[in-house]
């Protein structure tokens, strides 16, 4: 969908929100008007001066994000009276700026080129286009590769083996993305600056056989959006170039938004939905840490001003706990201060926004922080040699797993491989037969399982699989059609000797083996040392 369409869907959700929501908008204002009407007879209670505070603020920070910047102003001006303690000298004032709030938001919807940030047509229609990925490295084999299976995916690649090859083709059209690998030659690292320095800004992913200090600290510096290890299977390279040209937004992102304001959570829900984000609004916040454990969202937007509990405590939960401390969180405010803002970003904040909301400046922010946290996981959390996750990364993986089979009721099963006498295949042929072993497992499993369960390198020549929705059965009967594959392929040593390997595993099940992922990968482990006691090429499940 072009932005034109997204901008036209944005505005026209917004304006079937305002319908529904109006009604309720000026029930705030009644508010007001009462506080004034107490006020003018002499006395206004503590609670609805308090009320009046609170639906002033709510105002200000809500109808500015519907077109009405007018009305934005004159809700923060009643909040500021009433916040300085109103008096019978204060009810003129007041008076007038509530009955100009109440003029101003019965008024028509603002049209959308008078809202604030709509964005202006730069006139022309946009057209639809294929999705265009530029390889520049000087390894035919590897850019072949990456070619095939790009268009599998849907892209239209375009090869060049030199960064002055690249420039010749960046001159006539201009890549989504490019995959650049450093050892290309004509000076990459100068084409990496080229294409994400001035006016260019294309998105580069990094190709290299090394890790080198110097080669990442360039990288970073000149803005590169990834650095990928050449050893990684195409398909995770690929895998990588789609999540950085489509954005997290288009992925089915979750976010979990959080504000005492119902309106509000409503509006943030229209404004992300036609951008492909899934918004989980709350307002309560009390329950906020079962419904993050719950849903696992990708980021969480959370309101500075809440009653009771603050945006702040929320945020510092989440830094507290290692499980969630990586997760981004976006603050939205209606003071961009100093002190706010300080206070924001000691709390671990990533970013803010001030209310009234931009709906373009929002979605920008969302989408660059899902971005930022998705490559961060992909890359650190990915084992180099085989493109399996990393152990480190599967434990977060498969404690959400055993979350989502406690919640819903269905089966977890856990299976443990290792790959029988590979310390033999070290000896006899060599590390690299070894690592060629390792990434045809893993490349194997990746393909053989489906794209929500979890395949990891736990160390060594073991591996870990995640299987959500099957019994143990099932898990076992799948190993062993992988287990024969596997053991018909043949592999040659670098002097060209052939040989075979095989592999034997262990597979548990939770809750009926394990109530815990501990207890469910010491079931998996035992089951497969049993297997391994009894011969090569054996899957076994707990006993």
């Amino acid at each position: 969908m072009s932005p034109k369409d997204l901008s036209a869907d944005v505005s026209s959700a917004i304006q079937i929100l305002w319908l529904e929501v109006r009604d309720a908008v000026l029930a705030r204002v009644d508010v007001l008007d009462q506080a004034v009407e107490s006020l003018q007879g002499g006395s206004l209670e503590i609670a609805l001066r308090r009320s009046a505070e609170r639906e002033a603020h709510k105002l200000a920070g809500l109808v500015g994000t519907f077109g009405f910047a007018r009305g934005s102003e004159l809700a923060s001006e009643v909040e500021h009276v009433f916040l300085g303690g109103p008096t019978a000298m204060s009810v003129p004032k007041l008076s007038e700026l509530v009955a100009k709030l109440r003029h101003e938001l019965e008024r028509p919807l603002p049209a959308m080129d008078q809202r604030v940030g709509a964005q202006a047509e730069d006139g022309g229609e946009e057209t639809e286009a294929a999705f265009s990925l530029l390889i520049v490295s000087d390894d035919p084999d590897l850019a072949e590769r990456l070619s095939v299976e790009a268009r599998i995916w849907g892209m239209r690649p375009t090869w060049a083996a030199s960064a002055l090859e690249a420039r010749g083709l960046l001159s006539r059209a201009i890549a989504d993305v490019v995959l650049l690998d450093l050892e290309a030659p004509g000076d990459a690292s100068e084409l990496l600056a080229e294409l994400t320095g001035g006016s260019r800004r294309v998105p580069v992913l990094v190709l290299t056989a090394s890790d080198q200090f110097g080669e990442r600290l360039h990288a970073a510096r000149v803005g590169a959006r990834g650095y990928l290890y050449k050893s990684l299977p195409v398909s995770q390279m690929l895998d990588a170039v789609m999540q950085l040209w489509a954005g997290p937004g288009r992925t089915g992102a979750v976010v979990l938004a959080v504000d005492d304001d119902p309106e509000m959570l409503m509006l943030l829900d229209r404004i992300l939905e036609p951008h492909g984000i899934r918004t989980l609004t709350l307002t309560d916040p009390w329950r906020f840490w079962a419904v993050l454990e719950e849903n696992t969202p990708d980021l969480a937007v959370l309101d500075i001003d809440m009653p009771e509990v603050s945006g702040i405590d929320l945020c510092r939960m989440i830094r507290n706990d290692p499980r969630w401390a990586a997760l981004p969180v976006l603050f939205l405010t209606r003071h961009g201060d100093r002190k706010t803002v300080r206070d924001v970003f000691a709390a671990g904040a990533d970013d803010y926004v001030v209310k009234p909301v931009v709906g373009l400046d929002l979605v920008t922010k969302i989408e660059n922080r899902l971005k930022r946290a998705w490559l961060h996981h992909a890359l650190a959390d990915t084992d180099a040699l085989t493109g399996a996750v990393s152990k480190r990364g599967s434990v977060e993986l498969l404690a959400r797993l055993m979350r989502l089979s406690g919640r819903f009721g269905h089966p977890l099963c856990l299976a443990a491989i290792d790959l029988d006498r590979f310390k033999e295949v070290n000896d006899q042929y060599g590390n690299a037969a070894g690592d060629a072993v390792l990434r045809r497992l893993s490349h194997m499993l990746l393909r053989h399982f489906r794209g929500e369960d979890v395949v990891a390198r736990w160390g060594g020549e073991e591996f870990l699989v995640g299987m959500y929705g099957i019994t143990k059965e099932v898990a076992v009967t799948r190993l062993e059609q992988l287990a024969r594959r596997f053991a018909g392929e043949e592999f040659r040593s670098p002097k060209g000797e052939p040989f075979g390997i095989t592999f034997s595993a262990g597979v548990a099940e939770y809750p009926k083996d394990a109530l815990d992922l501990q207890g469910l990968l010491r079931a998996a482990d035992q089951a497969m040392g049993r297997a391994k006691s009894q011969g090569r090429d054996r899957i076994l499940p707990a006993a």
